[in-house]
């Protein structure tokens, strides 16, 4: 897509904003607040606060309910669901501005046409094996495996002056470690992804000219995604179909009357759809019939 990511959600919020939206950015929310049992509102961490009829929850259950939400009026079990969600993601990113492109082995020269979709690093399986055993032990592999992308050849646009970015998602990565912390290892875990690349494209690390490394610690802290999980909650059998995000809780719709989800743990999952947010919109719209 031309403009990338940025420029899905941008169309998504100029058509939003013909509809009526009024949308307010760079505002942490730090409660929702609650009238008889139902929800009523939002107040901003400057003591701001905005009413509503009806409040949705773009995030994961837990922080909503353990973090914005006063859950004494919660069911015993209701809340014993929210706090066992598991959320164990395994990935980082590290995103590299390029003054050009790096020429990987076997290709011929540049080759750009044959870097333009997915790159995979992961020769064979029992690399891959090898990659993901030590996250379960608090670990990470010297040899990750790496799921590349080099936007910039399918959209000029996103650099100037003929630069490239280039994307690497990291995998297996933990978030909890077994030893040390993200802190300390930040600038670690972007020298591994480095040298990784440069075994096969040796001239990489000449082509770099900035560095962004997004740990999992700060995929919770920056992006609000809990544990560095895309999904709001792990994909597992007791996390899936009727029990996702939590049971009972399948249809957009939450324990308390007026609050409502559109997370990444509802139907359709993750990713930049905004089809969460339509269908929890509907939900809403039904109800009041």
């Amino acid at each position: 897509m031309k403009g990338g990511t940025g420029a899905l959600t941008a169309a998504l919020a100029d058509a939003a904003k013909h509809a009526g939206a009024h949308i307010q950015m760079n505002a942490d929310v730090s409660q929702i607040t609650m009238r008889n049992n139902c929800a009523a509102g939002v107040v901003l961490a400057d003591g701001k606060t905005i009413s509503a009829d009806k409040v949705v929850s773009a995030i994961d259950m837990r922080t909503t309910y353990l973090g914005l939400v006063d859950a004494g009026p919660l069911d015993g079990t209701v809340l014993k669901h929210i706090r066992n969600i598991t959320y164990s993601g395994t990935m980082a990113r590290v995103h590299y501005a390029l003054d050009d492109l790096p020429v990987f082995k076997g290709l011929d020269g540049h080759s750009s046409q044959a870097l333009r979709g997915h790159i995979q690093l992961a020769p064979t399986m029992t690399y891959l094996q090898k990659a993901f055993d030590p996250v379960k032990y608090g670990q990470f592999s010297e040899h990750p495996y790496l799921d590349i992308r080099i936007p910039t050849l399918n959209d000029p646009s996103m650099a100037l002056g003929g630069k490239h970015v280039l994307s690497a998602t990291v995998k297996y990565i933990p978030f909890h470690l077994r030893e040390g912390n993200w802190e300390t290892l930040h600038d670690a875990l972007g020298q591994l992804v480095s040298r990784t690349i440069s075994e096969w494209a040796p001239d990489f690390e000449q082509c770099v000219q900035h560095c962004h490394v997004i740990t999992p610690l700060a995929m919770q802290n920056d992006y609000y995604l809990p544990e560095g999980s895309l999904t709001h909650g792990d994909i597992t059998l007791d996390q899936s179909l009727w029990m996702r995000p939590i049971p009972g809780y399948t249809q957009y719709q939450s324990p308390l009357k007026g609050l409502y989800h559109c997370s990444a743990a509802t139907h359709p999952g993750a990713g930049i759809t905004g089809i969460n947010g339509l269908n929890a919109a509907r939900r809403i719209l039904r109800g009041k019939k």
